[in-house]
Parts: C-alpha cells; structure tokens; sequence
C-alpha cells in the first residue's frame, strides 16, 4: 500500500494524470494512517499529502463516512507535523475551476468574489453584488458537454462534494464566488437528469447544511444573506413536475426523494428566523404542488411513486403539525376521488395501507376542535375501503391483516380525538353492512 501512496509525490498536470484509487484501496489507506504510529503520515511530502486527498474525495459520494475519516487523519496529523488546512483546501479549489466547464461562470469571478461580510463596528454590512446568475451550462450543443465529460468534468462533482464537506461555515462566504456558479449550471442542465442534475441537488443539500445551526449573534454569514433563495427555489420547484408518463417511474422516485428534503431545508435556511414564513412556504408545496397537480394525475400503476408521495405527504404533515389542519379536507377529497374510489384499488394493497397511515398521521396531528367537523368523511372513508377490500377478499372474516388493524387504529385515533360515533349511528350503518361492525371492535388484534 505504501507503494500506492508514493505514487502521489510526482505532481500532475491535472486531475486525469494522477493514480486513480479503488474503494478496496481505502481500507488499505486507512490501515496504514492507523498502523505506521503515524510514520506514514510524517512522511509524505506537501503536494504527496494534497493529491492524495483530492484523489479521496473523488470516491466520497458513495463512502463520505469513511473518505472524511482518513482526510481528517491527514489534514490532522498528530503532534510533531503542522498542516496548513487553508492551504490544502486552497489547492483542491484551485484543482476544480478547471473541471468545471469554462462558459458556465454565471458571473465575473472577480467580482464574486467580493460576496463578503464586512463589519464595522461589531455590525454585518452585506455588500453582496446584485448581479444576475445566467444559467444553462451547455447552452453551445450536446458536444459541449461532451467535450467537457471527456475531460474529467464529472469528477467536479465528487470533488465538489468533499471540498464542501470540509469547509466550515467562516469560509461560506468567500468561496461563494465558485459555489455558487457551480451548482446552478448543474441544477440547469437539461441533457443527463440522474448523472448531473441530481448530482446538483446533492451538493446543494449539502451546501445548505451549512447553514443549519443559527444563532442570533453569529456574525458568519447566513443564507438568508446571499440573496441566493430566488434562484434555488424555483428550479426544485421545477423538479417536483418530473413524474410520468413523461419520465419513467423509478426516475421519478430519485427525484422526488432527494428533491423534496432538499426543497424543505431551503425553506429551513431561508426562513430561519421566521417559523411562520416557513410554514407557509411549506404548505403551499403541500397544496399546490402535491394535492393540486402531482399526486390527482397519477394512474395505480404507479404505486411506487404514489407510495413515495404519500410518505412525503406524511413528512410535511409532521412538520406542520397543527397548522396541517388546512389540509384536511383537501387530503381526504383527493384520497377519496382518486383512489379509494377506483374500482381497481384493491389490486394495490400497499397503497391502501400506505392511505390508511397517512389518514393516521394527520389525525394525529390535527387539532381536535377542527377535526370533529370531518369525522364522518373520515368514517366514510374508512367504510368504503373496508367493503371494497371485503369484497375483493383483501379482508376475510375473522382474519386479521395490515389493513384491519391499520382501520382499527384510526377509529381509536378519532374516539381519543373526540370523535365519538352515537350507539344509533352505529346500529344503522350495522344494519346496512354487516362487515362494519368490526370498525367498532377496538381491538388491537
């Protein structure tokens, strides 16, 4: 292994030219960090040390826990050996402007890099350049990009990834000037959803956890400051309309998956000092875009990807909490129309209890007083699946499964609630359908 690491001592011209490293050879790395006492980490030389870190992060979107791990070891030798981590992280920027593609500087660098806090007297003045970030990479044609894939541009991203990794929230600011540019051109690429875009969504989710730990004197600054949420929000918005026919359904699944968190935390950022701000913002993606236009337009057949909506459904109503409550009555109007009331929806078993865990969450987080007002919906809800999987034999006499237990659980969740049913409204729905009767059998099992 150590011949491996010796590789690194002749400087490369550029990123293509040094010695390409294996995930096996990680382990290897981080054996010999550990075993030498330290010996082979006093031995490499300054640019043996830079290179061989750059080469790290290149595998770090698949293995961050275990890359930070060893580049932590060699930006932090023990006592005996200094190293310059400014200098190091310096050299690896330096190392990355030219993997990203060279008509993609939305703005003039040297002006970019300007985007700094100065303070006078103890105060934040923001001097941030009201300039315009122009989009679209490869506006030239698809051999543009081309070119720009041969000649290593993909390794941007996971170099990318680490060097955002290793920055702390001081140095934010003065890297903007390249961050920023970076992450856009990718965000607004329109030829390679799952290798660039995507991979866009990734870094910016990590750029933004950077903002995540607010203070009300921290003199850092924040991303409220950058004035970067108008650029940031409509193009995850955008994202969210990724669904089929007109892309496939497991592709819709990644995007939906990486898009929405991401969506959520620059709210998070954006409006950290304003929790009703946030919330607003929130829940308009919870109306407009999940109840309104996405999730009424897909067809059963994709079940997958409804099951992934409705699990994000459940995560906004989590974050919400009471205020989900405006919701209500959209949320069991569209689970009704076009779903429960399908004829084919009983071929679907994960979707109804994946409806039924859903219907759960948000009776739980709504508050009582405004709940009582949709218990019957609710319960007619709740009566329609249970004959229609009756009918269909998801549900046979005396048997117990997911989806009885799962009805069961939101008929005590409505009762704690105060949502009582009386004995006559009981008796009457009984006399018609028999098979209700299980509905009020508070049984877990």
């Amino acid at each position: 292994m150590m011949e491996l690491v010796d590789q690194f001592k002749i400087p490369a011209s550029n990123i293509n030219l040094l010695p390409k490293l294996s995930y096996k050879d990680l382990n290897g790395i981080d054996k010999l960090l550990q075993d030498n006492n330290n010996d082979a980490n006093m031995q490499l030389d300054d640019i043996q040390r830079k290179q061989l870190i750059l080469c790290l992060l290149l595998l770090i979107v698949d293995n961050e826990s275990h890359v930070l791990k060893i580049v932590d070891k060699l930006l932090h030798p023990q006592e005996g050996l200094v190293v310059n981590r400014e200098d190091i992280i310096k050299w690896l920027v330096d190392r990355l402007q030219p993997l990203l593609l060279k008509n993609s500087a939305n703005t003039n660098a040297s002006d970019l890099q300007k985007v700094k806090y100065k303070f006078d007297n103890g105060i934040k003045k923001n001097i941030l350049l009201n300039t315009k970030l122009r989009l679209n990479m490869f506006q030239d044609d698809d051999d543009e990009k081309l070119k720009w894939k041969q000649n290593g541009g993909l390794n941007s991203i996971p170099l990318m990834y680490g060097i955002l990794k290793l920055l702390h929230r001081n140095e934010i600011s003065s890297n903007l000037w390249w961050i920023n540019p970076a992450i856009l051109n990718l965000l607004d690429d329109t030829t390679d959803l799952q290798g660039i875009v995507l991979k866009g969504v990734l870094l910016l989710n990590i750029f933004l956890q950077k903002f995540e730990t607010f203070d009300k004197d921290d003199k850092w600054i924040t991303f409220k400051d950058t004035g970067l949420f108008q650029l940031y929000e409509p193009l995850l918005k955008k994202m969210c309309y990724f669904i089929p026919p007109m892309n496939k359904e497991q592709e819709s699944i990644q995007v939906m998956t990486l898009v929405f968190p991401v969506l959520n935390q620059l709210y998070y950022v954006e409006f950290e000092r304003d929790l009703k701000e946030r919330n607003k913002r929130i829940s308009e993606v919870v109306s407009e875009i999940l109840l309104q236009n996405i999730i009424p337009r897909l067809d059963l057949k994709y079940n997958k990807l409804l099951i992934t909506l409705f699990d994000i459904l459940i995560e906004n109503i989590k974050i919400l909490k009471t205020q989900s409550v405006i919701h209500l009555q959209r949320i069991i109007y569209v689970l009704g129309q076009y779903f429960v009331k399908n004829p084919f929806i009983t071929l679907y078993e994960d979707v109804i209890i994946k409806i039924l865990e859903l219907v759960s969450n948000l009776i739980e987080e709504c508050p009582s007083e405004r709940l009582v007002f949709h218990k019957y919906d609710l319960l007619g809800l709740e009566i329609m699946i249970l004959l229609k999987c009756r009918q269909e034999g998801l549900i046979v006499k005396e048997e117990v499964n997911d989806i009885i237990i799962s009805l069961k659980k939101i008929m005590k969740q409505l009762e704690s609630k105060g949502c009582n049913f009386e004995v006559d409204e009981k008796e009457m729905l009984i006399s018609k359908h028999e098979d209700v009767r299980i509905l009020f059998l508070y049984t877990d099992r």
